[in-house]
């Protein structure tokens, strides 16, 4: 405690409670006073404790209530703090005025005993605060009274304030770092399949995604491949190559019998009839030659029999008639002899035919000029004229 010569009355603490005293020439102050400091104090200065200004013994005196303070001396009445913060109306000290709420707590009335804590999904990091800071979004806090917001961990996000938790990223997404509002999509050629991802997959090498934020890729069709990882497009087998199945790496070459022509293709297709093809790996068949036939797929052509004709590109054998026909060469048959023999002749009996009938025809309906120029040769009808009369003859 300290003592300096005053003259004036002085207000002394006991506890927490004030009273005023005569003090003669001293002047006590502190912070613990006590009853036996009191009577002390009166036995020191052989004087009787007087009340100044109003009748009260030391155990008259009461503590401020809280929320309220006496921060000068013979007072009889203790004041409200106007609110619990540090703006020249309170000081820290306990006991004597009102103390600014801790951090993480606020007050918004007047002559409150406690703080409030600030609720969840909000923050605040100052003393003697009337409201709250709600989370930023990418921050949340799930407890009550707490100075900071919690940041979003990896993998999730937050993009509303004043939120209790953060949510976990959504397949076909991730988020590598914290305190973030958005996840983030995964990338073409990329995939996530489960939730609060930190990263995404980049595709088997088979396989693609030609769209972003996925959670799965996508096999390579029939005729397209990929050899490397993280492919947002497969790529087509170029002539004379296909990939026979979906998720294929490698392109192989068409088998014989088999071509293809571009990459617009899928697969390698079989040689049609009247072409062949020997060799992997081509783009286009070839003709079957003359003497040779070549069905569908051939990898090498037939030869024909000896009573067959194969022209270039013969898809199958042809025959020659064996009586009517004759080979010529691999590619032709002509008529035989027989055949033309047979038909000479009858077409020579043909001829005659017609020619007789015509004839005969000929005869039986004569035309009508012939029978006009018979009749104007014959004599008139009832004529007595002796020189139409046919003469007469008698013997000698």
């Amino acid at each position: 405690m300290d003592k300096h010569s005053s003259g004036l009355s002085v207000c002394v603490l006991l506890g927490t409670c004030f009273f005023a005293i005569n003090a003669g020439d001293l002047q006590w102050r502190g912070t613990e006073y006590t009853r036996e400091i009191i009577s002390e104090f009166h036995r020191v200065n052989h004087s009787r404790l007087r009340i100044n200004s109003f009748n009260c013994s030391v155990d008259d005196c009461r503590p401020c209530s809280p929320g309220s303070y006496a921060d000068v001396k013979n007072v009889t009445e203790c004041q409200c703090c106007k609110q619990l913060n540090v703006n020249g109306s309170c000081s820290v000290k306990t006991g004597v005025f009102c103390t600014p709420c801790p951090m993480g707590h606020y007050q918004n009335e007047e002559k409150q005993e406690q703080c409030k804590p600030c609720p969840t999904g909000s923050k605040q990091p100052k003393t003697g605060q009337t409201e709250c800071i709600p989370c930023d979004s990418g921050t949340y806090q799930n407890m009550e009274g707490q100075s900071e917001c919690k940041p979003c961990e990896e993998g999730t996000s937050q993009p509303r304030k004043n939120q209790t938790s953060c949510l976990p990223c959504n397949p076909g997404q991730y988020q590598p770092d914290k305190g973030q509002s958005q996840c983030i999509p995964c990338d073409y050629g990329k995939f996530s399949n489960g939730s609060g991802s930190l990263n995404c997959s980049a595709c088997e090498p088979g396989s693609y995604q030609s769209d972003k934020g996925r959670d799965r890729c996508l096999p390579c069709e029939k005729g397209n491949i990929c050899w490397e990882s993280g492919c947002a497009h497969c790529r087509p087998c170029s002539a004379g190559t296909e990939a026979r199945s979906s998720g294929m790496t490698n392109c192989t070459e068409c088998e014989k019998g088999h071509a293809k022509q571009s990459e617009s293709s899928a697969l390698c297709q079989p040689c049609e009839p009247g072409t062949y093809s020997n060799q992997f790996g081509l783009s286009h068949c070839m003709t079957c030659p003359t003497g040779y036939y070549c069905i569908s797929g051939s990898d090498s052509p037939i030869e024909c029999m000896k009573y067959e004709i194969c022209p270039p590109g013969s898809g199958q054998p042809g025959e020659c008639e064996q009586i009517w026909h004759r080979k010529v060469d691999n590619s032709r048959c002509l008529y035989s002899d027989t055949f033309i023999a047979v038909v000479s002749v009858a077409a020579a009996v043909a001829l005659i035919l017609i020619v007789f009938v015509i004839i005969r025809l000929a005869k039986v309906n004569p035309p009508q000029s012939s029978i006009d120029e018979r009749a104007r040769l014959l004599p008139s009808g009832n004529s007595n004229s002796s020189a139409q009369t046919e003469p007469s003859y008698t013997g000698l």
